[in-house]
């Protein structure tokens, strides 16, 4: 699928705005677990 590359020029990387108004921001380096889910389901979730 490179090909599809050559169609479409190339852009920047998109910058985060960060959280916008009404959004939960989600951190995935936060220390704090989400609270619905359990330390050693979120673990698994991230593999």
């Amino acid at each position: 699928m490179r090909h599809r590359l050559l169609h479409t020029p190339p852009r920047p990387a998109p910058q985060d705005p960060g959280p916008e108004p009404g959004d939960i921001p989600v951190d995935p380096d936060s220390d704090q677990p989400d609270e619905e889910i359990p330390l050693p389901q979120r673990a698994t979730l991230l593999v």
